[in-house]
C-alpha cells in the first residue's frame, strides 16, 4: 500500500487487485474519476482521515485479505475504526464493503469456500482467535444490509434465529413470531 503524508491527512492506496504497481492519480471527477478507477481494478489514491491511524480503535483491521475459493474479493486491508465514532465505507458496488463488514461478525465463517488471511481485533482481542463465541460476537456487531441477506437456511429458520440464539426452544413461541 502506497503512503505519503500529505497535509495533516495521509494519502493511501485503494482499489482492486494490483495492477503491476501502477497508481492512477486523476481527480475526483464524475467521469473519468476514482470511482470507475477501482470499477476498472486500477489502484487510486484517496485521502483518509487522520483518526484512522490514531490509537484508541474499538476494531483493529491488518492485513486483511478474503478469497471465495480462487476469486480475492479483498486485499490487504488496514485500517481502523475510532471508539465512539461513527466510520462510513463508501465505495462503488462490488468493491467489498459489504463481504469486509460481513467478515467482522464473521457471517462469511457460513460460506464454505471462503478462506481468510489476516487478522481482526476487537478490543484488542482477535474476533478469529480459537475459541471465539461467534453467537456473542454476532450479538455485539450488528449490521443493516441495503438488501435482505438471509443465512442458507429456510425463511422459517431466518426468522427465529435471533429467538434461538437468545436462548428459546418452545416451538409454540417459535411458531408464533414466525406467523
Amino acid at each position: 500500500m502506497a503512503e505519503q503524508a500529505v497535509s495533516e491527512n495521509r494519502k493511501v492506496t485503494l482499489g482492486a487487485a494490483p495492477t503491476g504497481g501502477a497508481t492512477t492519480k486523476r481527480p475526483p471527477t464524475r467521469k473519468g474519476g476514482r470511482l470507475e478507477a477501482v470499477a476498472r481494478g486500477e489502484l487510486v489514491e484517496s485521502i483518509v482521515d487522520p483518526e484512522l491511524h490514531e490509537e484508541n480503535h474499538v476494531l483493529e483491521i491488518s492485513d486483511f485479505n478474503l478469497w471465495y475459493a480462487k476469486k480475492q474479493a479483498l486485499f490487504n486491508i488496514q485500517m481502523g475504526v475510532p471508539r465512539g465514532k461513527v466510520t462510513a465505507l463508501i465505495g462503488p458496488s462490488g468493491c467489498g464493503k459489504s463481504t469486509l463488514l460481513r467478515c467482522v461478525n464473521r457471517m462469511n465463517d457460513l460460506i464454505d469456500t471462503v478462506k481468510i488471511q489476516g487478522d481482526m481485533r476487537l478490543n484488542g482481542d482477535s474476533i478469529y482467535a480459537p475459541g471465539v463465541d461467534v453467537i456473542e460476537l454476532r450479538k455485539r456487531m450488528g449490521m443493516v444490509f441495503q438488501k435482505p441477506n438471509p443465512f442458507p437456511m429456510s425463511i422459517y429458520e431466518n426468522v427465529v434465529y435471533p429467538l434461538r440464539i437468545d436462548g428459546e426452544r418452545n416451538k409454540s413461541v417459535l411458531d408464533a413470531v414466525c406467523e
